[in-house]
């Protein structure tokens, strides 16, 4: 019985010592290998950011999403920041090279829809954004439409 107990001891002190070492050795992998970086900014610019999107599907509609850039060191969520850089208030055109321009419309706070909801792509033509925000004109040069896949 004795010899049961001291064969039941010793197994169970080398199970012991097995998942210490597997619990050591995970502990020290995920402990070396994180190193904090910490970017060096020197300054941060407050850069308008443009997406502007057309296709020639009629069930994608244009649209427009005006924001500006967010500083790396923000103290604010990622989600209040990005509802804080959307760009109210700017004017919103896109030209086509067939002398036809269509107007869009602020449907929330940075996003603009076109005012004519069919207006959509054609393929071949080519277009060019407008915006107007904060007193200055930002325009695209004229873009080719190709077909859509």
């Amino acid at each position: 019985m004795e010899f049961r107990f001291l064969l039941l001891a010793t197994t169970l002190n080398w199970e012991i010592m097995r998942l210490s070492k597997f619990l050591l050795i995970i502990f020290l992998v995920l402990n070396s290998c994180i190193e904090s970086f910490v970017p060096e900014t020197s300054d941060y610019d407050d850069v308008l950011f443009i997406e502007a999107q057309i296709t020639d599907d009629p069930s994608i509609p244009p649209h427009v999403i005006i924001s500006k850039t967010i500083s790396i060191t923000s103290e604010e969520t990622p989600v209040t920041a990005r509802n804080n850089s959307m760009v109210s208030g700017a004017t919103v055109t896109i030209d086509c090279d067939d002398g036809s321009s269509y107007s869009f419309f602020e449907a929330e706070a940075g996003r603009y829809l076109p005012i004519d909801p069919l207006f959509s792509g054609v393929t071949g033509n080519s277009y060019k954004l407008t915006v107007l925000s904060e007193g200055e004109t930002y325009e695209s040069s004229l873009e080719y439409l190709s077909p859509s896949p």
